[in-house]
Protein backbone atom coordinates (compact mmCIF):
# COMPACT_ATOMS: atom_id res chain seq x y z
CA UNK A 1 0.00 0.00 0.00
CA UNK A 2 3.39 2.58 0.77
CA UNK A 3 3.78 1.95 -2.50
CA UNK A 4 0.56 3.24 -3.95
CA UNK A 5 -1.04 6.61 -2.55
CA UNK A 6 -1.16 5.59 1.56
CA UNK A 7 0.79 7.41 3.72
CA UNK A 8 2.03 6.58 7.15
CA UNK A 9 1.76 9.57 9.94
CA UNK A 10 4.07 9.53 13.48
CA UNK A 11 3.07 10.15 16.97
CA UNK A 12 5.38 9.93 19.55
CA UNK A 13 6.49 6.01 19.76
CA UNK A 14 3.35 4.82 17.12
CA UNK A 15 2.47 5.79 13.60
CA UNK A 16 -0.66 4.86 11.34
CA UNK A 17 -1.34 4.18 8.04
CA UNK A 18 -3.72 6.11 5.98
CA UNK A 19 -5.37 5.87 2.51
CA UNK A 20 -7.71 7.60 0.70
CA UNK A 21 -10.51 5.05 -1.34
CA UNK A 22 -13.15 5.23 -3.48
CA UNK A 23 -15.97 2.28 -2.68
CA UNK A 24 -17.62 1.68 0.50
CA UNK A 25 -16.07 -2.43 -0.67
CA UNK A 26 -12.57 -1.46 -0.06
CA UNK A 27 -12.92 0.06 3.15
CA UNK A 28 -14.56 -3.22 4.14
CA UNK A 29 -11.73 -5.21 2.30
CA UNK A 30 -8.96 -2.98 4.15
CA UNK A 31 -10.56 -3.33 7.75
CA UNK A 32 -10.97 -7.18 7.21
CA UNK A 33 -6.61 -7.24 6.40
CA UNK A 34 -6.12 -4.99 8.73
CA UNK A 35 -7.90 -7.05 11.13
CA UNK A 36 -5.92 -10.30 10.57
CA UNK A 37 -2.80 -8.12 11.45
CA UNK A 38 -3.84 -7.27 14.71
CA UNK A 39 -4.88 -3.71 13.71
CA UNK A 40 -8.00 -1.39 13.99
CA UNK A 41 -9.35 0.77 11.50
CA UNK A 42 -11.08 4.17 11.78
CA UNK A 43 -13.27 5.65 8.31
CA UNK A 44 -14.51 8.55 7.30
CA UNK A 45 -16.61 9.54 4.32
CA UNK A 46 -15.02 12.71 2.92
CA UNK A 47 -16.90 14.24 -0.90
CA UNK A 48 -17.20 11.26 -2.81
CA UNK A 49 -14.31 8.65 -1.16
CA UNK A 50 -13.83 7.13 2.09
CA UNK A 51 -10.67 7.92 4.36
CA UNK A 52 -9.27 4.83 6.04
CA UNK A 53 -6.68 4.77 8.71
CA UNK A 54 -5.51 2.37 10.99
CA UNK A 55 -5.04 2.68 14.88
CA UNK A 56 -1.59 4.37 15.74
CA UNK A 57 0.67 1.36 17.27
CA UNK A 58 4.11 0.87 18.35
CA UNK A 59 4.02 -1.90 15.41
CA UNK A 60 3.57 0.62 12.25
CA UNK A 61 6.98 2.43 13.74
CA UNK A 62 9.43 2.91 11.40
CA UNK A 63 7.20 1.26 8.49
CA UNK A 64 8.39 2.35 5.26
CA UNK A 65 7.71 1.69 1.24
CA UNK A 66 8.94 -1.55 0.17
CA UNK A 67 11.90 -2.40 -1.47
CA UNK A 68 9.94 -5.30 -2.81
CA UNK A 69 6.25 -6.40 -3.35
CA UNK A 70 4.72 -9.79 -2.49
CA UNK A 71 1.37 -11.14 -2.80
CA UNK A 72 0.30 -10.36 0.52
CA UNK A 73 1.63 -6.49 0.03
CA UNK A 74 0.38 -6.72 -3.72
CA UNK A 75 -2.93 -7.30 -2.33
CA UNK A 76 -3.27 -4.21 0.17
CA UNK A 77 -2.09 -2.09 -2.81
CA UNK A 78 -4.55 -3.31 -5.11
CA UNK A 79 -7.55 -3.63 -2.48
CA UNK A 80 -6.88 0.49 -2.03
CA UNK A 81 -6.05 1.63 -4.89
CA UNK A 82 -6.69 -1.01 -8.12
CA UNK A 83 -8.75 -1.00 -10.65
CA UNK A 84 -9.41 -3.38 -13.64
CA UNK A 85 -9.77 -1.17 -17.25
CA UNK A 86 -10.61 -2.78 -20.26
CA UNK A 87 -8.56 -5.98 -19.98
CA UNK A 88 -5.67 -4.34 -17.54
CA UNK A 89 -4.84 -3.17 -13.98
CA UNK A 90 -4.44 0.25 -13.01
CA UNK A 91 -2.76 0.26 -9.77
CA UNK A 92 -2.75 4.35 -8.31
CA UNK A 93 0.85 5.54 -7.52
CA UNK A 94 1.73 7.76 -4.54
CA UNK A 95 5.38 9.81 -5.16
CA UNK A 96 6.68 6.38 -5.21
CA UNK A 97 6.80 5.95 -9.02
CA UNK A 98 10.66 4.72 -9.55
CA UNK A 99 9.84 2.43 -6.13
CA UNK A 100 6.68 1.02 -7.48
CA UNK A 101 8.72 -0.33 -11.41
CA UNK A 102 11.08 -1.50 -9.58
CA UNK A 103 8.86 -3.86 -6.59
CA UNK A 104 6.71 -4.90 -9.90
CA UNK A 105 9.36 -6.02 -12.34
CA UNK A 106 10.61 -9.22 -10.55
CA UNK A 107 6.58 -10.11 -10.24
CA UNK A 108 6.28 -10.30 -14.04
CA UNK A 109 4.05 -7.03 -14.06
CA UNK A 110 6.03 -4.63 -14.98
CA UNK A 111 3.95 -1.26 -16.48
CA UNK A 112 4.10 2.25 -18.04
CA UNK A 113 2.89 4.88 -15.83
CA UNK A 114 0.30 7.10 -16.45
CA UNK A 115 -1.30 10.39 -15.62
CA UNK A 116 -3.03 10.01 -12.14
CA UNK A 117 -0.25 8.75 -11.45
CA UNK A 118 -1.12 5.37 -11.89
CA UNK A 119 0.68 2.38 -13.23
CA UNK A 120 -0.85 0.60 -16.16
CA UNK A 121 -0.28 -3.45 -16.39
CA UNK A 122 -1.54 -4.68 -20.00
CA UNK A 123 -1.89 -8.09 -20.89
CA UNK A 124 -4.14 -11.25 -20.39
CA UNK A 125 -0.83 -13.03 -19.07
CA UNK A 126 0.42 -10.30 -16.23
CA UNK A 127 -3.40 -9.61 -15.22
CA UNK A 128 -3.87 -13.19 -14.63
CA UNK A 129 -0.61 -13.42 -12.89
CA UNK A 130 -1.46 -10.56 -10.78
CA UNK A 131 -4.85 -12.15 -9.94
CA UNK A 132 -2.83 -14.92 -9.04
CA UNK A 133 -0.93 -13.10 -6.52
CA UNK A 134 -3.53 -11.21 -4.46
CA UNK A 135 -5.68 -14.07 -3.96
CA UNK A 136 -9.33 -14.16 -4.21
CA UNK A 137 -11.96 -11.73 -4.54
CA UNK A 138 -13.19 -9.98 -0.58
CA UNK A 139 -16.28 -10.80 -0.14
CA UNK A 140 -17.89 -7.29 -0.74
CA UNK A 141 -16.20 -6.93 -3.76
CA UNK A 142 -18.03 -6.28 -7.05
CA UNK A 143 -16.98 -9.15 -9.05
CA UNK A 144 -16.05 -6.71 -12.21
CA UNK A 145 -13.69 -4.87 -9.90
CA UNK A 146 -11.12 -8.23 -9.21
CA UNK A 147 -9.55 -9.22 -11.79
CA UNK A 148 -9.97 -12.79 -12.93
CA UNK A 149 -7.54 -15.84 -11.58
CA UNK A 150 -6.66 -18.44 -14.02
CA UNK A 151 -8.70 -21.96 -14.31
CA UNK A 152 -6.56 -24.07 -13.72
CA UNK A 153 -6.79 -27.95 -14.78
CA UNK A 154 -7.79 -30.22 -11.88
CA UNK A 155 -4.80 -32.19 -11.96
CA UNK A 156 -2.82 -29.31 -11.43
CA UNK A 157 -4.81 -27.76 -8.31
CA UNK A 158 -4.62 -31.93 -6.93
CA UNK A 159 -0.40 -31.76 -7.40
CA UNK A 160 -0.76 -28.52 -5.67
CA UNK A 161 -2.71 -29.77 -2.57
CA UNK A 162 -0.06 -32.69 -2.79
CA UNK A 163 2.64 -30.68 -2.24
CA UNK A 164 1.21 -28.74 0.77
CA UNK A 165 0.40 -31.84 2.19
CA UNK A 166 4.52 -33.28 2.52
CA UNK A 167 5.95 -30.13 3.43
CA UNK A 168 5.65 -28.54 7.03
CA UNK A 169 4.10 -25.22 7.35
CA UNK A 170 5.17 -22.55 9.97
CA UNK A 171 3.14 -19.61 9.97
CA UNK A 172 4.45 -16.55 12.26
CA UNK A 173 1.55 -15.09 14.67
CA UNK A 174 0.90 -11.68 14.37
CA UNK A 175 3.14 -10.32 17.53
CA UNK A 176 6.42 -12.41 15.92
CA UNK A 177 6.30 -10.99 12.38
CA UNK A 178 8.25 -7.86 11.48
CA UNK A 179 5.97 -4.51 11.38
CA UNK A 180 6.86 -4.64 7.19
CA UNK A 181 5.50 -8.30 6.88
CA UNK A 182 2.35 -7.39 8.82
CA UNK A 183 1.17 -4.49 6.37
CA UNK A 184 2.61 -3.16 3.31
Amino acid sequence: MLVGAAHVTTMGGTARVSVKVDAAWRVHALAAEFAARGLSIAWEQIQDAFLVHTSYSTALKGLDPPSFLDGCRLRLWFTAAGRVVEGSIVLRLGNNHALARRALAPLGLDGAIERGPAIRIDGAEKVARLADLIGQRPPLAPERAWPKRRERPAVLDRLVQLERLQRPVRRKRVEEAEPSERLV
